[in-house]
């Protein structure tokens, strides 16, 4: 029984569906219109703004058609101005009628929305029903006017007008703002559903970019060199969309901020290394190498040179948007701001082991090249750095190139070349540092070029070394440069040179011939240096103290036809040095006494040179001239040296053997 009372009931559960499907078919037509307007929202809620406005266009044409072509609603057999009042009354009636209907609407929904102003407060909010309270406002505003201003002016306005006439002309006008009021809404509606596309369609310009973004880092880590060069012009072309895409991203800083995502994955890349790069130490002079061995070294060598295009081209297009253009109209080249010019690049440690190019850049943050290897050319000609440029460690091997380069900044930047190593020649000619640079500790193993560099700020070239020759001609120091312990293997010209602050080269050592000739000393200049080659201060122009004590000249000095413009040239001076005599037999708190000795500091002159060599005549124009004195040496050479000087043997004989005792 229990079980046939189961089967029953799913036979009726399993025919239930069926006669739902039928009865919704057999609806009729007036059902599914009765479902259509009351469905949730109802009608007037769905179709508000159009039912509004066919209510105030069905309502105007009825006042002006009906009364006048028809006869309907006004009695009949009138005549004369009669009739004219029986149309009146019967338009404005069907304004009123017209109004009332607007109203009932805006009341409707309102209710709707707010449950008969549950919430009054709500239903006051401004920001949220203006619209609604301006209709409401305007439609018991205009209903009343309608009705008391004509009762207010005592007279008509003209001859012919009616109360009735001003009445209707009153609401006619308030039907007409009505309608205005809806339009200009819809109008609203319409932009906002426009503004919500126009987001969506931004929502997916930037989700279609990222994923760009996303399979072209993919692409940058796949071995084969076309598919890296797809991945790097990819985010290349991603940077610019960035960048002009004011539309979908009107704040600079946020489309700077998607664009330096991308650049620090270039630079990233650039950083990272390549084991291929380095060099193997084989014996390439032994070209016995198996099939398998050469094909392996054949493919290591496409791979080389398949990498270093790819990072080539990435140097190349950054270096093109570093650029906005050259201006070759003054005495030097100046470049200007390029579209990605503001972004900051960090270059630390890498290896290029292929030819850099960045001529024409400018770099409007500061750039780190910090432990960098340059393994041949690097060429940054004509560059600006705005805000600092740190080479500090840095390894040129090949050729460096940073001539007509423009380095400033805030007056916290600095331009570092501490502890850089220049292998080959290095070109600094025409550059302007307006900020602090440093090449402390700097190695130049060939020609370094500063002709008519301008320092502006603190120079230092401290405990620095030049292999080879130095060349600061037409260089102008309008900052103070610190030189101390560097050293100069080879020439140095600081022809016709300006040093607008102090200078002091102590324990400088220069190994060759040193020309400061025609050079200008605005402040003290400090000698204390050794000078194993020639020193020439020939046409020098002195303008405050000069100090020439505790230097040594092993091959001449020249100060021929010098200026000397506020002190006589110094070439000695008292000094003092402490002496520690024995230790006290009484108890004392230090174990030895300290007395001091006054002594004199000399200028030491070689007599391993010619008597000629050493040129003291000033110039005519010179207010203070050089106090000298002869000295006969024993081969009867006789020496016109500076009073305060002494001679000396930079080679002395060596010390006689003693002589062994005889038996």
């Amino acid at each position: 029984m229990l079980r046939g009372d189961c089967s029953y009931q799913r036979r009726q559960d399993e025919t239930l569906p069926e006669k739902d499907a039928a009865q919704k078919t057999q609806e009729s037509l007036f059902q599914k219109l009765r479902n259509w307007v009351f469905a949730d929202p109802p009608l007037y809620i769905r179709y508000f703004f159009p039912i509004l406005v066919t209510f105030g266009i069905i309502g105007g044409i009825a006042a002006f058609w009906i009364p006048v072509e028809t006869g309907w609603l006004r009695q009949s057999g009138l005549g004369g101005e009669a009739e004219q009042k029986s149309i009146s009354d019967l338009r404005l009636h069907l304004l009123y009628i017209t109004a009332g209907a607007i109203s009932v609407l805006v009341l409707l929904k309102i209710a709707k929305e707010y449950h008969f102003l549950k919430h009054f407060i709500a239903y006051i909010n401004w920001n949220k029903n203006w619209l609604y309270i301006i209709l409401l406002l305007t439609v018991l505003l205009g209903g009343g006017s309608a009705y008391i201003i004509p009762l207010i002016i005592p007279n008509p306005l003209k001859d012919g007008d009616t109360v009735p006439a001003l009445r209707q002309a009153i609401l006619v006008t308030v039907a007409g703002l009505l309608t205005m009021l809806t339009l200009w809404e819809n109008r609203r509606k319409n932009l906002q559903e426009k503004d919500k596309n126009d987001l969506e369609h931004i929502r997916q310009i930037k989700s279609e970019r990222r994923s760009r973004y996303a399979k072209a880092i993919e692409q940058l880590g796949n071995d084969n060199t076309s598919i890296k060069l797809g991945g790097v012009y990819t985010l290349s072309k991603l940077i610019d969309e960035w960048l002009e895409d004011k539309k979908s991203n009107p704040k600079k800083k946020e489309r700077m901020e998607e664009g330096q995502i991308i650049i620090d994955s270039l630079c990233a890349y650039i950083r990272s290394p390549y084991p291929l790069s380095i060099p193997k130490n084989n014996d390439h002079k032994n070209l016995n190498l198996s099939d398998k061995e050469a094909e392996n070294a054949f493919n290591d060598f496409t791979s080389l040179r398949g990498e270093q295009e790819v990072r080539k081209t990435i140097i190349k297009i950054i270096t093109e948007r570093l650029s906005g253009g050259v201006n070759r109209d003054g005495e030097k080249p100046k470049t200007s701001k390029g579209k990605w010019s503001n972004f900051k690049y960090d270059f630390s440690n890498s290896s290029f082991f292929y030819p850099v190019d960045f001529q024409y850049s400018y770099f409007s943050n500061p750039v780190e090249f910090t432990g960098s290897t340059f393994s041949s050319n690097a060429d940054f000609s004509v560059s600006k750095f705005t805000q600092g440029a740190n080479f500090s460690e840095a390894t040129f091997k090949g050729t460096a190139m940073f001539a007509s380069v423009i380095f400033s900044g805030t007056p916290d930047s600095i331009n570092d070349f501490s502890n850089a190593t220049f292998a080959e020649e290095t070109w600094f000619a025409s550059a302007e540092f307006r900020e602090q640079v440093l090449f402390t500790g700097a190695s130049f193993m060939e020609t370094t070029y500063f002709r008519g560099v301008d320092f502006y700020k603190l120079t230092g070239f401290r405990d620095s070394s030049f292999q080879n020759t130095a060349d600061f001609t037409y260089a102008n120091f309008l900052g103070k440069l610190y030189l101390t312990n560097t050293s100069f293997k080879d020439e140095v010209l600081f022809e016709e040179t300006s040093f607008d602050e102090e200078l002091s080269l102590s324990s400088c050592s220069f190994d060759r011939t040193v020309y400061f000739t025609k050079s200008r000393f605005l402040k003290k200049f400090e000698s204390k240096a050794h000078f194993k080659g020639y020193a020439d201060f020939s046409e020098v122009e002195f303008n405050y103290i000069s100090d020439f004590s505790c230097s040594k000249f092993s091959k001449g000095l020249s100060v021929e036809r010098a200026s000397f413009n506020s002190y006589s040239p110094t070439f000695s001076s008292p000094g003092e040095i402490l002496k520690l005599s024995t230790p006290t037999v009484k108890p004392h708190p230090f174990p030895f006494v300290v007395n001091k000795f006054e002594i004199i500091r000399f200028t030491q002159l070689s007599v391993r040179v010619e008597p000629k060599d050493y040129k003291l005549t000033v110039s005519e124009n010179s207010i203070y001239g050089i106090d000298s004195e002869q000295i006969t040496v024993a081969d009867g050479r006789v020496f016109t040296i500076p009073v305060g000087c002494e001679l000396f043997d930079p080679e002395p004989l060596p010390a006689p053997k003693p002589e062994e005792p005889t038996e």
